[in-house]
């Protein structure tokens, strides 16, 4: 009785098994070629009379953004003079909470912005400039010196640059300059920095 009852269940999931085995089994799709139409399996080049009118308006917008950021240094200076002037009054009356919201203010219009980390600027970004409030560290990657790789560590490149200390805050100016073929490693201020290949956008380090 067993006996019978025993081989058509072997049989029966021998024959699950089997279908398992297929449905798990991935299917090779069709070559890409047989999917694409053929005008789209070359990829055009663009021409270098193209690209020259891109990279001469891209040179244009960068000159512009450059003039820009000099005419409107001043005034942002002269705001953020008047703001410390008032949180500092505010503070000798022990004012301390409104003091406070005009320090952020005062960071606004200087158009400092916190540490973003790891400074993750695009190819569009370059020519322009950018205010960071930055506590110095020796932790994270940092390639290059005096420029660096736009993957590398803010807070450690600001002390590797000698413009703060580590455990320092200070505001820093973040200078988004064309990738380099090569970049040097170094040590300097206590921090350093490696070597690395051909990276596509770089930053500068300055005081504001």
């Amino acid at each position: 009785m067993c006996a019978r009852l025993v081989i058509p269940v072997v049989v029966a999931l021998s024959s699950f098994l089997a279908i398992s085995a297929d449905a798990r089994r991935p299917v090779r799709p069709p070559h890409l070629s047989a999917r694409l139409p053929t005008a789209l399996l070359g990829v055009p080049k663009t021409p270098a009379a193209a690209k020259k009118i891109v990279e001469r308006l891209e040179q244009q917008r960068r000159a512009i953004y450059r003039r820009a950021e000099k005419q409107l240094e001043p005034l942002r200076k002269a705001a953020a003079r008047k703001l410390k002037a008032l949180q500092d009054r505010l503070c000798r009356q022990a004012k301390l909470d409104e003091a406070l919201e005009v320090r952020k203010l005062r960071m606004r219009v200087m158009g400092v912005q916190p540490d973003p980390g790891y400074v993750r600027a695009k190819a569009s970004d370059i020519g322009k400039s950018f205010l960071y409030l930055v506590v110095g560290s020796h932790a994270g990657s940092l390639w290059g010196s005096g420029v660096y790789t736009t993957d590398s560590k803010l807070a450690k490149a600001a002390v590797h640059a000698g413009l703060v200390n580590v455990g320092q805050r200070a505001v820093v100016r973040v200078r988004i300059v064309p990738g380099q073929g090569q970049y040097v490693g170094s040590s300097a201020n206590g921090v350093t920095s490696y070597g690395y290949g051909s990276w596509p956008v770089s930053f500068t380090l300055e005081k504001p």
